[in-house]
């Protein structure tokens, strides 16, 4: 087994071998010396003795007079401040609760809560960006297809899932972000103008004026689209009625997280 321990300096999450428990190390990323704690798992992991028979009885030992508690996800009694619940394998630290890697993807508790860092780089952070999500089935859409656009809005807004969620950000990123939402205002803003100034200013013919009017409209919801997925940052692949599962994340902040093996719905 290892121990998991997190640098104060870099924020770095590391792994290191249970024999070293107790002691010091220094941090690979930044060099700065991190303490090693012991760590607290809910179980008596002792080595079975060869050839004695390992009778069935209840794992909690009857010497075993540590204060216990019920796990928040399954309600099992376990030991007070145990790092993972050895009934349903939560992770039950404030790093891990509710939050897991599948691939490429974040998965999350909508209650669970972010760490501070940046979901782009990684990075420590001190902001979060709130974000209001949706989600519907990607078979909705042959609806916009066989119904139309009014339809299909409609039944969008009933049967789409939601969840308020807030990813951390570095300032970097935000400043990235503020730029492309500019951009994208100024791309849809010069091309609303773009016919009149064709029109108007260069005294230009009809059909020159309406291909420019064309053009616009082909700029301005290019540039619509750019500013909205820009400003999205991560965006859901699923939602339901308790999880979460987002794209956009980077690989870095996903590493530190535990694997989703589907049973913590």
């Amino acid at each position: 087994m290892t121990i998991e321990v997190i640098c104060t300096a870099c924020g770095k999450t590391l792994s290191a071998k249970d024999s070293a428990a107790g002691k010091q190390a220094k941090c690979p990323d930044c060099g700065s010396l991190i303490s090693i704690p012991e760590p607290i798992y809910d179980a008596l992991e002792d080595p079975a003795t060869p050839g004695v028979f390992d009778p069935v009885e209840d794992s909690q030992a009857a010497d075993d007079d540590r204060p216990r508690s019920a796990c928040p996800q399954c309600g099992e009694m376990i030991v007070a401040g145990a790092a993972k619940c050895r009934f349903c394998g939560e992770y039950l630290d404030s790093t891990h609760r509710g939050l897991w890697q599948s691939g490429k993807l974040l998965v999350m508790r909508k209650d669970a809560k972010l760490p501070d860092r940046c979901v782009k780089s990684n990075q420590l952070c001190s902001r979060a960006l709130p974000r209001k999500l949706t989600w519907h089935h990607p078979a909705l859409y042959l609806s916009l297809f066989l119904c139309g656009v009014l339809p299909y809005v409609i039944i969008a807004i009933i049967v789409q899932k939601r969840a308020k969620i807030a990813v951390g950000l570095s300032e970097e990123w935000f400043a990235r972000r503020r730029r492309a939402i500019l951009t994208s205002w100024l791309l849809i803003l010069g091309s609303i103008a773009m016919p009149f100034f064709v029109g108007i200013l260069f005294n230009a013919p009809g059909d020159v004026v309406g291909f420019s009017a064309l053009a616009a409209v082909v700029i301005g919801l290019g540039a619509a689209a750019y500013g909205i997925l820009a400003a999205r940052i991560v965006s859901p692949t699923e939602i339901t009625d308790t999880h979460v599962w987002l794209k956009g994340v980077h690989q870095d902040y996903l590493a530190d997280l535990p694997q989703w093996d589907g049973h913590s719905r």
